[in-house]
């Protein structure tokens, strides 16, 4: 599966469980800077599986930028979706409020562990309206 079938998988995903909330999710038109409305929202959604550090310690790279250039006039939140969380047998979501005026966002563990309340706090005020 190339990373972009992937990407449209986990998007395929997030709606289902968005919608499963009873949240009105609608995808973008294509000429739109972001991915999803949710509940009147604009919504760029992003995924990562995690990456080893030479210590063995998993990080989730989320790249925010389309071709180096990095254009948040039309976004308002980033839903980031973090996978293979070790232990954890669904993914975790998490939201972080645009602009952020960075091309990425990395999460190790510890800074995971450390945020993951703020960050899920977050995406239930998009889900839940």
């Amino acid at each position: 599966m190339t990373s972009h079938q992937h990407g449209r998988a986990a998007e395929d995903t997030f709606m289902g469980t968005i919608r499963a909330r009873g949240a009105k999710i609608y995808l973008a038109r294509q000429r739109e800077n972001f991915d999803f409305w949710v509940n009147g929202r604009r919504v760029e959604f992003k995924t990562a599986r995690p990456t080893q550090t030479k210590r063995q310690s998993p990080y989730w790279q989320f790249s925010l930028h389309r071709h180096g250039k990095l254009n948040e006039s039309d976004i308002d939140f980033y839903v980031v979706c973090f996978e293979e969380i070790p232990y954890m047998q669904k993914n975790f979501y998490g939201a972080v409020q645009a602009p952020v005026q960075v091309k990425s966002l990395s999460y190790g563990m510890p800074d995971l562990l450390k945020h993951a309340e703020s960050l899920h706090r977050l995406f239930e005020e998009i889900v839940n309206g």
